[in-house]
């Protein structure tokens, strides 16, 4: 995968290998046991091109020019996995399922590219050493499906989140950011004089889990045209405890705080009411998020960015004008609703 930007180049080549068994058991358990078992090997080169602003030699058109700053690397993860599903009845299933996962850092936060001024003593800087994301993961859920096309389900998750990608403010020695001297020419800035610097680094995360419920039916117990009428619902609740470090000196935090994760309500939930026939298909659909964190910290003297909480509804609808035409209609956001940030 690639990542351009002018002069900066992000490549990502990975190689991976898949073994997997399947199995199913009768007669050996109380209940048939069915699933599988699995385990992936990813390895991630990484070359990473990015140019750095410096003072441009006497006689140059313009007072700086890029410095090409390139950075190589690769890394490893072997990623196990298991699925398994117990048939208690026919009709009632239990899910049990665990896994160890990975998710890259985005290709722009690994350009090794910076912004440093050396009057202010302030800077910000990529950092292409980040490691992924890793979790180990564990989910169950129990599922019901009491009729033909009809479901319900209870499920609960957890994650333990083991590494995490969080941008830090520090007190860092310019001569310790590994960027050159050049730099702070015409600065009246000694490169041991200490700057602030915003930098993303890979920090512990946390554990994260919820529960989920889901209901899909059909209402085909009414009379009349009401029988091809039906309900979607879901609602789902997470906790998520992460320890943010919020400023440090030479790599040591000297401030923290824990809080949600970012990016995650609390609470969220959305519903589905739908008509079917051979002819007209209709359906309005309701979706609620509760508020959630966009980026801590938020500005100087705040302690976080959010995101107050929304509730959008959308509908579609269709109709078969013949067996190769169809004319299908969506309307989005009905209530007109606002999507409203906040600081706190």
């Amino acid at each position: 995968v690639e990542c351009g930007a002018p002069k900066s180049e992000i490549k990502e080549t990975t190689s991976a290998a898949y073994l997997m068994s399947e199995f199913h058991f009768d007669h050996w358990l109380p209940v048939p046991v069915r699933g599988d078992l699995g385990v992936r090997y990813v390895r991630t080169d990484q070359l990473a091109v990015g140019y750095i602003p410096v003072k441009a030699p006497a006689g140059s058109t313009y007072p700086t020019v890029g410095q090409r700053n390139e950075v190589k690397r690769d890394y490893d993860d072997v990623l196990p996995s298991m699925n398994l599903v117990f048939d208690l009845k026919p009709e009632l299933l239990l899910r049990v399922s665990a896994a160890k996962v990975m998710a890259r850092p985005d290709l722009s936060a690994l350009t090794p590219s910076s912004g440093v001024n050396g009057v202010t003593r302030t800077g910000s800087i990529n950092n292409p050493y980040l490691d992924p994301i890793r979790a180990n993961t564990f989910d169950a859920s129990l599922e019901w499906y009491f009729k033909p096309g009809s479901l319900a389900s209870v499920g609960y998750f957890y994650k333990d989140i083991s590494s995490y990608i969080q941008k830090i403010n520090e007190q860092v020695p310019f001569n310790q950011l590994g960027l050159p001297d050049s730099l702070l020419e015409g600065t009246n800035t000694a490169p041991t004089e200490i700057f602030s610097v915003s930098r993303l680094k890979n920090t512990p995360g946390g554990p994260l889990k919820g529960v989920e419920l889901n209901l899909q039916t059909d209402f085909d117990f009414l009379p009349g045209a009401w029988k091809n009428v039906g309900v979607l619902a879901n609602y789902t609740h997470v906790t998520s405890q992460i320890e943010y470090i919020l400023t440090s000196n030479n790599g040591a935090p000297t401030s923290t705080t824990k809080n949600d994760l970012v990016g995650l309500s609390r609470d969220s939930a959305s519903g589905t009411l739908y008509y079917e026939d051979k002819k007209v298909s209709v359906r309005a659909t309701g979706t609620w998020r509760g508020s959630y964190i966009r980026g801590i910290p938020a500005s100087t003297g705040s302690d976080l960015q959010g995101n107050a909480p929304t509730f959008y509804l959308d509908a579609s609808a269709s109709y078969n004008l013949s067996p190769r035409l169809k004319l299908i209609l969506d309307a989005q956001n009905l209530t007109d609703e606002m999507n409203r940030l906040y600081i706190d």
